[in-house]
């Protein structure tokens, strides 16, 4: 499998401007209803050659056209958005004139109404810095459009000033409209699975609540929507063109969004922001709207930032959508742009970022793991207990918890680590999903950590580093249960990850690694209630109406334990269950018990002071 890449939409075909009550004509009014009528047009006068207007920076190209005074391509730069037909372009259909963005023009009921010739006009242009200014000019009106551009942020704004020339004759009423459009080929389209979102681009409009919609679906059923719109656009996985309109806070206006297939071809879309109805006299101070764009990838900290930029609300961070978990997903993404700064790779950066989560929930996993060995221990007793209580099911459950609770343990502990993972994977899943940091960032072989691993290394690696880690785990259940802990979770993980963005599997595959690294530590280290880091299900000693632990278990100290017997099942059972939930002792002096003899009252498992059925515990081959 390898990455999608955005479509790169090919030239639409000319088409001639479409008809009232096609996307081409009139939307629906800012206060809803039906599509009014649309101005006359004005013819448009021969026109000379056209001229571009290209300012280029570090993050992305901008090129403008005196036709129409509207923007003709929008290019971002650097090999991450470098395709076989070039820099990925956010204005795809600015080939052709009629489907360019921040085309404007007007629409009402006034029948006087001169409006702009859409895309056949032509405008004189000039630049300066970062700003570019277009006007157009006739009898009845005079436009000016002012673009200012933040080449840090990807954001575009484009002021609008429309005037009545004082040798014009009446007033009329306008309602100003922005247009943008979009291409998406419906048969490019990925659908959306374990391997990620859809690769998409979808017409889009925010109220407060973001909605968006499939070429396909705006071709069948256009959207119109009136009220307070916060921006209009169109939306991708990883990328966002979404134009924001600077209002009154109880101004209404609409958004409307439209499919088209101009000659025959499909994927068109077009998305509308209509201002409210002005009115304009002769020789009045101009009428100025405002409109804010963000052409560029997903960077959360980017679309944060743009109303401290632009002095409004834009609302285009709700594009990034990280679900339940965007607590989680927010701080990780913040964290894991720390950390590329300082490394300089998105793929070892997420291997740190696993070390440092380990860190973060280490006291819980030690915890985890020494109630799991606990449980181990008592393994032999809880058999015995279910096979005394065969015939009583109900009885066999309340004596095993009894169990565990003299002893200290949570059988609940052993899922204490796959509980804390759990959400930080789905978090870690939502930010490669949506993130446009780590769109097509590669490492090693992969070449995009948002898409599956294309040699599917890292998956088989992680089956295999998750078969390691159930052997090296204490055993806590039995038979068919056991079978599916060490081999049935693996697998089913292992075969989830083929189709993982290979990021979220370098991340598990990491997590694993230093999962078994632990495990080979607490196993083969100092005896569990000894160790450093001594984290046990319970402390304290037992009542001794519950039986004396023998303090022997102090003198194993001074001799060697490699040379020691097992004894029976039962009686390791109860030394090893006692000793991890006992936890770390204060030494004293050292007491015996006569062989065969055995303390007052109820023992603990398999028989009192870690002695077997025989009486003391053998050592080094003798009694």
């Amino acid at each position: 499998s390898t990455a999608s890449a955005p479509p790169t939409p090919g030239t639409p075909a000319a088409a001639p401007a479409p008809a009232s009550g096609t996307p081409g004509g009139a939307p629906a009014s800012a206060s809803g209803g039906a599509p009014s009528a649309p101005a006359a047009v004005a013819e448009a006068p021969p026109r000379n050659t056209e001229e571009e207007i290209t300012l280029r920076y570090d993050t992305f190209a901008a090129t403008f056209s005196s036709w129409g005074g509207s923007l003709k391509a929008w290019k971002l730069q650097g090999d991450k958005y470098k395709f076989s037909s070039g820099q990925y372009d956010l204005v795809p259909t600015g080939a052709n004139e009629e489907y360019r963005s921040f085309l404007v023009d007007f629409y009402g009921s006034d029948p006087r109404m001169i409006s702009i010739p859409r895309g056949g006009s032509e405008w004189v242009g000039s630049h300066q810095g970062d700003e570019v200014t277009y006007v157009w000019k006739s009898p009845e009106l005079e436009i000016r459009k002012r673009y200012k551009i933040f080449p840090k942020d990807y954001l575009l704004q484009l002021t609008v000033e429309v005037t009545r020339p004082s040798t014009a004759l009446g007033e009329v009423q306008q309602a100003l409209r922005v247009s943008t459009y979009f291409e998406q080929d419906p048969s490019t389209v990925k659908e959306a699975g374990l391997t990620g979102p859809s690769h998409e681009w979808r017409g889009a409009c925010d109220l407060g609540e973001l909605s968006s919609y499939s070429a396909k679906g705006l071709e069948k059923n256009p959207q119109l929507k009136n009220g307070s719109v916060r921006w209009g656009g169109f939306v991708h996985s990883y990328f966002l063109v979404g134009v924001s309109a600077k209002r009154d806070r109880n101004a209404e206006m609409a958004c409307n969004a439209y499919g088209f297939s101009p000659e025959g071809r499909r994927g068109l879309m077009r998305v509308d922001l209509v201002f409210a109805p002005a009115t304009l006299r002769p020789g009045d101070p101009p009428t100025t709207q405002l409109v804010t764009a963000y052409l560029g990838p997903k960077f959360l900290d980017k679309l944060d930032r743009v109303p401290s930029i632009v002095g409004y609300e834009t609302g285009f961070s709700s594009v990034i959508d990280l679900g339940w978990f965007a607590f989680l997903a927010r701080p990780l993404l913040w964290l894991l742009q720390i950390l590329y700064s300082f490394l300089g790779s998105w793929g070892i950066s997420i291997i740190a970022l696993t070390f440092l989560v380990k860190l973060a929930t280490l006291y819980w996993n030690v915890k985890s793991m020494r109630s799991m060995k606990a449980m181990a221990a008592l393994g032999p007793k809880v058999k015995e207990l279910q096979k005394k209580h065969e015939k009583d099911k109900q009885r066999a459950q309340v004596e095993v918890m009894n169990l565990y609770k003299m002893h200290k343990v949570n059988p609940l502990a052993g899922c204490l680590p796959i509980l804390l993972q759990m959400p930080i994977w789905l978090a870690l899943y939502r930010m490669l999903s949506t993130a446009g940091e780590l769109y097509r960032a590669d490492f090693l072989w992969m070449h995009d950590l948002t898409a599956p691993d294309p040699l599917y290394i890292t998956p088989a690696l992680l089956m295999g580093m998750m078969l390691l880690q159930g052997k090296l785990s204490p055993a806590t259940a039995q038979g068919l249960q056991q079978k599916i802990m060490i081999y049935g979770l693996p697998l089913m993980f292992g075969a989830m990850s083929f189709v993982f963005p290979a990021g979220l599997t370098v991340y598990m595959l990491t997590n694993t690694g230093l999962s078994v690294l632990q495990n080979l530590w607490m196993n083969r280290g100092p005896k569990i209630g000894t160790l450093p880091l001594a984290v046990v299900a319970g402390k304290g000693e037992k009542d001794d109406k519950r039986g004396t632990r023998d303090d022997d278990d102090h003198d194993d100290d001074d001799h060697d334990d490699d040379h020691d017997d097992s004894g029976d099942a039962a009686s390791a059972a109860s030394d090893e269950a006692d000793e991890v939930a006992a936890g770390p002792k204060t030494k004293g002096p050292a007491t015996s018990t006569a062989a065969g003899a055995r303390p007052k009252g109820p023992r603990p498992v398999g028989g009192g002071g870690g002695k077997g059925p025989g009486g003391r515990r053998r050592r080094n081959g003798r009694n």
